[in-house]
């Protein structure tokens, strides 16, 4: 039995979906070194520009009720992590919708 790898979803560019349309209809094939070795070293470079897009942190501010915050903190003082790791982490889950939801 042959299993799919485990995939996320990201926003490519339009080099980056061309790229990816070509290959599902077949239509990346041989290529001759000098083709190749320019084809890889575009790959190489998106793949940078993607991997340096994603890494990216970005400081926010935002205004929350102080009595959720003191409750963020506490449970990030249950699990031992800091509260703006914790903070972070539900964020990520959500936007990538991958936070499921539990009973306290």
């Amino acid at each position: 039995m042959t299993t799919k790898p485990a995939t996320k979803n990201y926003a490519l560019d339009q080099y980056e979906q061309g790229i990816e349309d070509a290959a599902r209809k077949g239509k990346i094939g041989h290529y001759s070194k000098k083709e190749h070795g320019a084809l890889s070293a575009q790959l190489k470079e998106a793949a940078q520009n993607t991997i340096a897009r994603l890494s990216k942190n970005k400081n926010i501010t935002f205004r929350a009720n102080s009595a959720d915050i003191e409750r963020l903190r506490a449970i990030a003082a249950e699990e031992g992590l800091p509260y703006q790791t914790l903070l972070s982490s539900v964020l990520h889950k959500y936007v990538s919708g991958r936070l499921m939801e539990t009973k306290r």
